[in-house]
């Protein structure tokens, strides 16, 4: 099944502007997409919402899982890895438009957004193939959701139209996540998305005498 248009679609991007995807028929409550990089080389790349046992303001919360996608019989996703195939944007608007898809299926839910470099242990295990020496930091760490918050900042005026936006912020003593409505410019650790529950349109008829 090829999925054309989503959430990117809907904010005025070109629909060049990102590969298209086939959704991966799937048994359990995950909905998987799969699509080609075509940039430096031919990559498979994968997409996954998967349910997480958790909820929040009531709803099912997804985690959106992005990466290279490794088969064997199986749609497996890597998303620790960065493979810099030269259309790094194309690959993000390519995820931001299988959105809508996910809203159309699970319109009640709710999408959990994070990067896989911004985790805690992403420096112990980004270490063990750095080429670049890295010793306390990584200069890789919290790249990803940095471009999911300036997606947001830039698109916030449209998006909370039709969705409501979180950001998350990290907190260790205890470990928790703190909750607030995003704000432009703030480095959250996660963020949230669900949709805005809209009244329905009643019609003003005209009484007939």
């Amino acid at each position: 099944m090829g999925v054309d248009e989503g959430f990117g679609v809907n904010l005025g991007m070109s629909i060049s502007s990102h590969y298209a995807v086939t959704r991966v028929e799937s048994f359990d409550d995950k909905l998987r997409f799969q699509f080609q990089s075509l940039g430096r080389e031919k990559l498979p790349k994968a997409i996954e919402f998967e349910p997480m046992p958790m909820r929040l303001t009531g709803r099912q919360v997804y985690n959106l899982g992005f990466g290279d996608n490794v088969q064997d019989g199986d749609i497996e996703i890597v998303d620790t890895t960065v493979s810099n195939n030269g259309d790094v944007y194309r690959v993000f608007n390519t995820v931001l438009n299988t959105i809508l898809v996910f809203f159309q299926d699970h319109p009640g839910a709710a999408i959990h957004v994070r990067g896989s470099d911004g985790l805690k242990d992403y420096f112990d295990r980004c270490i063990l193939n750095c080429r670049k020496a890295c010793i306390v930091s990584c200069k890789k760490e919290g790249r990803r959701m940095g471009v999911y918050r300036g997606f947001v900042n830039k698109h916030y005026d449209q998006l909370i139209v039709d969705y409501n936006l979180l950001g998350g912020t990290d907190c260790h003593d205890p470990p928790r996540i703190d909750w607030e409505y995003y704000r432009i410019g703030k480095p959250y650790d996660v963020i949230l998305v669900f949709k805005k529950v809209k009244p329905p349109k009643h019609e003003n008829k005209k009484d007939h005498y």
